[in-house]
């Protein structure tokens, strides 16, 4: 037999074949580089942190103006991870929707997997273990221990407190946080309050940052008041009477109860930053 005949021919159709299976293989060889946990190797050290509650500085994008008087919330841990954050993820991929979808091939994007958190390593780790009042001033969570490293992301477990951790709050037990306040709209007033018992999972929030070896990092973490109640339609409530003090219960099966859960599981909701020395923070 003619050796020449034994050669397959490469036609176009199977060149394009092969250069959609080098640009795949080379996509998952990003993805798994990028979603892969890292290991920093980090030496001990602690980090410091503040938690407090930001206050709504615009309508809501329903268009009430909300003035709160309570905002009562009961954290178990917060972490800190080397993964990459879910939630600017998301607020990046949403902002490219628009964009050529090959660009997702970039190295620069390839991580953000919109409903994908991978932590990586944790960094550091607080248990507070108590309830927090977010409209008075910071609270100090103390000395935390932590090795070094540079963290992106963290996580919150927010849980529901029992009647020793609630003692002295306004919290109701087996509850996780309580809001109340006045919300008005085109002439329309309704003060609420409302309570969720449910326990809360935030995973993945953007919490950018250097943990050094010196121990002189510190955490500002900030829970933005303003997105937990952003989808609120309070006009739902007109039907609800008002208790004594002219204050209306939110029933657990009522649309504000539900978008009050919803921004409270946002992660979005849940900023750290840096404190850096000396500005003011």
């Amino acid at each position: 037999m003619d050796a020449t005949k034994s050669v397959t021919k490469c036609t176009p159709r199977s060149k394009r074949w092969a250069s959609w299976a080098l640009v795949a293989t080379a996509f998952s060889m990003v993805t798994a580089f990028q979603c892969a946990p890292i290991t920093t190797g980090g030496a001990r050290t602690s980090i410091r942190a503040t938690l407090e509650g930001a206050l709504p500085v615009a309508a809501t994008s329903a268009g009430w103006s909300v003035t709160y008087e309570q905002a009562l919330l009961s954290v178990d841990t917060i972490r800190w991870h080397t993964g990459n954050p879910v939630y600017e993820a998301r607020a990046r991929t949403q902002q490219r929707r628009a964009r050529d979808w090959m660009r997702y091939f970039s190295v620069g994007t390839a991580y953000a997997h919109p409903g994908h958190y991978t932590p990586g390593e944790a960094l550091a780790d607080t248990a507070p273990l108590r309830v927090f009042d977010l409209l008075g001033a910071p609270t100090q969570l103390g000395i935390i221990g932590a090795v070094t490293g540079t963290s992106n992301s963290a996580s919150l477990q927010l849980r529901p407190a029992d009647a020793a951790r609630v003692a002295g709050t306004a919290l109701g037990a087996n509850n996780t946080l309580r809001v109340q306040g006045t919300a008005s709209k085109e002439g329309v007033t309704v003060r609420f309050r409302a309570e969720l018992p449910d326990a809360i999972d935030i995973d993945g929030s953007p919490a950018h940052g250097e943990i050094t070896a010196d121990g002189a990092t510190e955490f500002r973490v900030v829970i933005d008041l303003g997105a937990w109640i952003d989808r609120a339609d309070f006009s739902t409530l007109a039907n609800v009477s008002a208790g004594s003090d002219g204050v209306v219960d939110v029933p657990a099966t009522a649309q504000v109860r539900n978008a009050l859960f919803r921004g409270a599981s946002n992660g979005a909701a849940y900023r750290f930053a840096v404190r850096v020395p000396n500005m003011g923070q």
